[in-house]
């Protein structure tokens, strides 16, 4: 499990705990509740925030290296060929009259 999301879940635990001690155990406290169910509404949408931007941050990260890697291989193939052509033109198969 991903460190932020476990410590987003025990944030959520722990705000879960508070409204129960703080309404003598009573999970609907009535309109307290609703002042404690929007901080977490706001805690998730962060948390939510920050995860999709490492999402994308990472996601840019993978883009650029598979970037790199095509860039890479092509001139990889390009050489490959190359050097096959100079290969085949130094064979004696290549030969006028073979």
């Amino acid at each position: 499990m991903d460190p932020s999301t476990y410590a987003m879940m025990q944030s959520m635990r722990a705000e879960k705990a508070v409204v129960k001690s703080e309404h003598g155990g009573c999970d609907t406290p009535g309109a307290t509740v609703s002042s404690a169910k929007k901080r977490k509404a706001a805690n998730y949408a962060s948390f939510s925030l920050d995860h999709a931007r490492r999402l994308q941050d990472e996601l840019a990260k993978v883009k650029a290296e598979l970037a790199e890697a095509k860039q890479a291989t092509a001139a990889e193939v390009k050489s490959a060929k190359e050097a096959a052509v100079q290969e085949f033109l130094g064979s004696k198969g290549h030969e006028p009259g073979w």
